[in-house]
């Protein structure tokens, strides 16, 4: 089983896009109060580009939220790489289950949300920089998880919303899976706490055996479940050309487990237009790439926020009692789920140092 060592980075209070307009209206289908007859449904409408969204769910008996599209206004990032008819077509396979209406009724109530990033280099924005409000942003400041985190702050200004990336360069699923029991401790409240888990391992994956590969990445879905059931875990599929052969394998995983699967280079093929992988010279992307993977990934979400509220089924989730690969080569996956003996250099606590020949040593387990 592969070895690395993940570092993971909180982001939190991140600038936004364009401040949108804000509008408070409110359609009712009687007056005075809530009398059972005549319901209303408090919306705001945000003119985040291309959607718009409800941020207060309808008082009970409502049939729907007032909610717009305008498809006309796509975000600034892609406007020169994307088409209007691009956004209203998103790529989407899975389902959105309860998990996923649990996630929006957090945002719509002002709830506390937590989000956590899975990936290697590209997640973790390596060679990622842009210059904004006269501050140069960087790295996992600049990579595509801030950006969804800061979207969805935008849509959802009054909630808490957390982003824990944990992404690190060269990461395979492989490599995630080993530590993700002890990596989703650092999640404060614990892995119970999280609502959603965003995976983009593919372009370190297209590197590996294939069968290894998808048997891992489902070794890693079925831990994620077992360790935060509640959380709706999201793949996320992204890289360069030579990367789209392999997409299958983490797509029939997907597929198999019913995820909300945001296919990225789905939608980079579809429309052939290899600028949403922008690399001027180097492995890694722009920053416009980043931007463009998060507009995609918000506006497949929006697409489901406004099914829901206009009244779509939200079934339980339900798992396979299967498997695709054996239970032999998921076997040979096993995570590790408590460290034989941890330091943190980050953290106070544990054996002090002790003088040995003239040097301070530490020792995480002393006598070992």
């Amino acid at each position: 089983m592969g070895r690395g060592i993940l570092l993971h980075v909180v982001l939190a209070g991140l600038s936004a896009w364009a401040v949108p307009a804000i509008i408070v209206h409110t359609a009712a289908a009687g007056d005075g109060e809530d009398d059972g007859e005549g319901d209303v449904c408090l919306t705001t409408e945000l003119r985040m580009d291309w959607a718009t969204l409800p941020v207060q769910a309808p008082r009970k008996g409502a049939a729907a939220c007032d909610v717009f599209k305008r498809p006309d206004d796509i975000p600034r990032a892609s406007v020169d790489t994307l088409s209007t008819d691009d956004f209203a077509h998103l790529p989407f396979s899975g389902q959105y289950d309860t998990r996923f209406q649990n996630l929006f009724k957090k945002l719509q109530s002002g709830g506390g949300v937590k989000m956590v990033a899975l990936g290697g280099s590209f997640t973790s924005g390596v060679d990622c920089s842009e210059r904004r409000d006269g501050r140069l942003i960087e790295y996992y400041g600049c990579a595509w998880p801030a950006r969804v985190h800061r979207g969805l702050s935008m849509l959802f200004s009054h909630s808490n919303i957390s982003l824990l990336n944990m992404a690190r360069g060269g990461t395979t699923t492989e490599v995630a899976l080993g530590a993700i029991a002890l990596l989703l401790r650092e999640v404060p409240g614990g892995p119970g706490q999280i609502d959603l888990v965003m995976v983009d391992t593919m372009i370190n994956d297209s590197f590996c055996d294939r069968l290894e590969a998808q048997a891992s990445y489902e070794a890693l879905v079925r831990v994620l479940h077992k360790l935060a059931p509640q959380a709706l875990v999201v793949p996320v599929t992204a890289g360069f050309a030579d990367a789209l052969s392999f997409a299958p394998v983490h797509r029939a995983v997907a597929s198999f487990y019913g995820l909300p699967l945001v296919d990225y280079l789905s939608l980079r093929s579809r429309t052939a237009n290899w600028d949403m992988w922008r690399t001027e010279g180097s492995h890694h992307p722009h920053w416009q790439s980043h931007q463009i993977l998060a507009d995609v990934i918000i506006g497949t979400w929006a697409k489901g926020f406004r099914d829901l509220c206009a009244g779509a089924s939200a079934p339980k989730p339900t798992f396979p009692e299967g498997t695709l690969a054996t239970r032999e080569q998921l076997d040979h996956f096993q995570p590790c789920k408590a460290g034989l003996s941890e330091y943190d250099a980050m953290r106070e606590g544990g054996p002090q140092p002790t003088a040995v020949d003239g040097w301070r040593l530490f020792e995480d387990r002393p006598g070992k």
